[in-house]
């Protein structure tokens, strides 16, 4: 298992740093568009589809980061007040759909990547299969995650329940 976390740790770090850098990315280009605007009277065609593009990836990667962290937007409200083993119950269907969803998005994603490679982008010509290439990198990413985190619930919720227990060293 130990190897399994490593692996999960890296996918994690990669998913971090790659929302970080398009994130920078981004910024920098709205930096740029407006300071060739302005100061330069001049317009840059790229930048504006460029930080476009880097918005779609930092969006995809850093929601798997989420994923992994669990701290998605959420209402909890009413399972807060569930029973413990119903709250377990639902938390499991919920986890099932999810997953189920990732997986629909990471399959439709490789189709739409594929259809899309060989149409090039307006400003910077590059293949538009490498923007939809986000979507099945970060719904895989989130599928993962996702199946770890389920995993991890399971588990300890299948060792005994201690909590205000006293118990012998």
């Amino acid at each position: 298992m130990a190897g399994v976390k490593k692996i999960l740790d890296f996918l994690e770090k990669f998913a971090v740093w790659g929302s970080i850098v398009s994130f920078t990315i981004m910024i920098f280009m709205g930096i740029m568009q407006v300071l060739f605007r302005y100061v330069f009277d001049s317009s840059l065609y790229f930048t504006e589809e460029l930080a476009r593009f880097m918005f779609v990836w930092a969006v995809f990667l850093a929601s798997a980061v989420c994923s992994r962290r669990q701290i998605h937007a959420a209402i909890e409200l009413f399972v807060s007040w569930m029973p413990k083993k119903l709250r377990k119950v639902v938390m499991i269907i919920s986890s099932a759909f999810t997953i189920f969803f990732f997986a629909l998005i990471s399959v439709k994603g490789i189709e739409i990547t594929i259809i899309t490679w060989s149409q090039a982008s307006p400003a910077l010509e590059a293949p538009m299969g490498l923007i939809y290439l986000a979507i099945p990198v970060g719904g895989l990413l989130m599928l993962i995650f996702t199946i770890e985190n389920l995993y991890t619930e399971i588990m300890n919720s299948s060792q005994p329940d201690t909590e205000g227990k006293v118990t012998e060293c």
